[in-house]
């Protein structure tokens, strides 16, 4: 029984680092490292240890524990909120229109994950695997190395935050079962665009034209017309006759009629989109 409990103190001993020793057990392997952060004596990262930047388990001494979940240098930006590459960040997400499906920083549609959640459930090498090979409705940004760790910091950094879970705040979008008869956007448009609604979930097959989930709310790309956001009013003229919008257009007229229009758009983009505002 003795020797039982000498052996389960020095296993303890091994994963517990005693109180008062160092600021945590990082330390003992990373001091210079975290000295030469410029930021420790001047701000208020330097009350936090180790942990609240690169993640990892500051109680065990055994580094494939330790450094569970681990961020690396260049992703710990993300607790630096007023810097250049945190606001590069943050204008990267309204860049991409990363809301005009997911929740990000508590403000985005509910059409997808919600973003805030991924700190706590996802590994800075799966988001980049997300990014590099999007799930089929996402569009594919083909992001550069540059552009994907601004998208990243910004998504570790919404966060730190999140909301509290609330079923009535997430879209539970179902793929299984198929509308009883053609819907709309798969007969007019879904040969050359996607899109995610809040009720059907994903519709067309192509992505030779821009994916339009999110297009009538606040969250999609100012690009309609002279840099204004999408309206039912402007999509239907855009419809009718994309030229007469924007000279250059590729799209050509679709031959509906308003009722045809209307049906489409309330059926594609209802009122609510399942949009989230703070």
């Amino acid at each position: 029984m003795v020797l039982r409990l000498a052996i389960l103190i020095l296993l303890l001993g091994l994963t517990v680092p005693v109180s008062g020793e160092t600021l945590n057990s990082c330390l003992e392997c990373h001091s210079r490292v975290v000295l030469s952060h410029d930021f420790v004596t001047d701000s208020p990262v330097a009350l936090m240890d180790c942990v609240g930047c690169h993640r990892g388990n500051p109680q065990t001494r055994r580094k494939d524990l330790a450094h569970s979940q681990r961020i690396d240098a260049d992703y710990a930006w993300f607790r630096l909120d007023d810097t250049p590459i945190m606001n590069a960040a943050r204008q990267s997400i309204d860049r991409f229109a990363c809301r005009r499906c997911h929740v990000q920083n508590r403000k985005g549609n509910t059409l997808a994950a919600d973003l805030d959640q991924l700190l706590a459930q996802r590994s800075v090498d799966e988001l980049i695997q997300a990014l590099l090979e999007p799930a089929y409705y996402m569009p594919d940004f083909a992001l550069g190395e540059e552009d994907r760790q601004l998208v990243i910091l910004a998504l570790l950094a919404g966060g730190m935050n999140p909301l509290e879970q609330d079923s009535d705040d997430v879209t539970i979008v179902h793929f299984e079962n198929p509308a009883s008869e053609e819907h709309p956007f798969e007969k007019h448009c879904g040969a050359c665009h996607r899109v995610l609604t809040p009720h059907l979930g994903g519709l067309g097959t192509d992505t030779i034209a821009p994916n339009l989930s999110g297009l009538l709310t606040p969250f999609y790309l100012k690009n309609f017309k002279d840099n204004q956001l999408w309206t039912a009013d402007g999509l239907t003229r855009w419809i009718k006759n994309p030229r007469q919008i924007r000279p250059l257009a590729v799209m050509p007229p679709l031959d509906l009629n308003d009722q045809q229009i209307h049906k489409l758009i309330d059926n594609t983009w209802p009122a609510t989109q399942g949009e989230l505002h703070p």
